[in-house]
């Protein structure tokens, strides 16, 4: 006799917990992730390099043509964590920055080569580089432009809205 009671009681509180984490999920946005951009990004435009991208409207810019960074609320407390951003390189090539890498950085133990992998976004080919040092791993994204390298270390969503304006 208890047993289907016991079986009542289990059923009931699993519905209602799967119940409750669903209006969770449903009632907090932050939760769930969009693939795509939202009209409420903001447009960074380089004039002096001549390429353009969208980021977040709660990150905050900070730097110059050759160097930014687009910070939220919480990363601007800390004057060291640049977490997402890009810089320009004069002059430079996509097979200088793997060679300097690898010949000045590698180091056996801590560092190992880049591993280099072709990607795409928005029509435009990237060279997404994986590095291992001292400071852990990381990802960053080169492009050639001219005679200049511009290289990213932001997230896929910074990218997939990237264009040369000239």
């Amino acid at each position: 006799m208890h047993r289907p009671l016991s079986f009542f009681i289990i059923l009931l509180s699993s519905v209602v917990l799967f119940s409750s984490l669903f209006i969770i999920f449903l009632l907090n946005p932050a939760k769930r992730s969009s693939s795509s951009t939202s009209s409420a990004w903001k447009t960074y435009i380089n004039k002096t390099y001549g390429f353009s991208f969208q980021y977040p409207s709660d990150r905050t810019f900070f730097g110059n043509d050759t160097e930014a960074f687009f910070k939220t609320k919480e990363q601007i407390k800390y004057p060291g964590d640049f977490n997402q951003g890009f810089y320009v390189v004069p002059n430079y090539s996509q097979a200088a920055y793997i060679k300097s890498h690898n010949e000045t950085n590698f180091n056996p133990v801590i560092n190992q080569p880049v591993k280099q992998t072709v990607v795409t976004f928005n029509g435009y080919k990237f060279f997404k580089n994986e590095l291992v040092n001292a400071m852990g791993n990381f990802t960053e994204f080169t492009i050639e432009h001219g005679n200049n390298l511009i290289i990213f270390f932001v997230g896929d969503q910074f990218l997939s809205t990237f264009k040369f304006t000239n």
